[in-house]
């Protein structure tokens, strides 16, 4: 009776044993693909001119990171849209330079579901209801990434405002990776749900009411929209202004810093650019 009791145990033991053999091979896998390949020269001026949270980062960091920007680049696709003449260089390294910095700790394919990112040279309309305004960018379940190449280099280039589209819109891919948008990504154990509930409903709360009697804090009012536009800016905040987040929330960037794998609140203050080697 005892061991058939603990038998359904033995069995997602065995199962979890296996998920993470073969996630080892598979991880091992794309990164030996990668790592054939030495970051192209020409795309180091483009990396600390529009990506310059990547000169914060450790030594560590900035090779793994290289090494994501190339995977990303080689495994999505890219299409110019509203009129946008032609993908550059410069759009696919800035893109994929911010969009890989929130899974710098995680596993390298998270955005396995991403397929294609559109880009347009500008704002563009709610593609689907036009009367919402105009949008700088878009997630959809599906695995499409909308973004307006100016706000997402302009807003990448400054990293004390808070603000960096492509961080924004592939934090929704993460809330989305496991089926829903609802400000609760896949966390890695089922005894991290509870926490995250607690915290980040509590730090929702206090937004909404802060944004409501138009007060400043440090994360942008528009994460008071809903629990999924608060995670997206949450992750803006925690990358773009860490210190900040962590003296004025610091339960809040606790926990993106549990979820993230990375503590940007120890990286190195932005020095100034030096000239890379041609």
């Amino acid at each position: 009776m005892y061991i058939e009791t603990l038998w359904p145990i033995y069995l997602a033991a065995l199962a979890m044993i296996i998920y993470l053999i073969v996630e080892k091979v598979r991880l091992a896998r794309n990164t030996t693909r990668v790592r054939r390949f030495d970051f192209p020269k020409r795309w180091m001026p483009i990396l600390e001119k529009n990506v310059p949270l990547y000169r914060k980062m450790p030594l560590n960091l900035q090779e793994h990171h290289q090494q994501l920007v190339m995977q990303f680049i080689e495994d999505k696709t890219f299409e110019a849209c509203g009129g946008l003449s032609d993908i550059t260089d410069e759009m696919k390294v800035t893109i994929a330079g911010n969009a890989v910095i929130p899974v710098l700790g995680r596993y390298s394919d998270m955005y396995r579901k991403v397929r294609t990112v559109l880009i347009y040279p500008s704002a563009f309309f709610n593609s689907k209801k036009k009367e919402d305004g105009v949008r700088l960018g878009e997630a959809w379940p599906n695995g499409t990434v909308i973004l307006s190449w100016d706000a997402t280099k302009h807003s990448a280039r400054d990293v004390r405002d808070g603000f960096n589209v492509a961080i924004h819109e592939f934090a929704h891919q993460l809330d989305m990776d496991d089926g829903s948008a609802n400000g609760v990504p896949t966390l890695d154990h089922g005894a991290l749900y509870g926490p995250w509930a607690e915290v980040l409903s509590s730090e929702f709360a206090k937004l909404q009411a802060t944004a409501a009697k138009g007060k400043k804090t440090v994360l942008d009012d528009y994460g008071a929209t809903n629990p999924a536009e608060f995670f997206a800016v949450a992750t803006e905040t925690f990358f773009e202004k860490a210190r900040t987040m962590e003296r004025n929330h610091p339960e809040l960037y606790e926990r993106m810093r549990s979820y993230y794998r990375v503590d940007p609140a120890r990286w190195n203050r932005l020095k100034k650019r030096e000239p890379s080697v041609a």
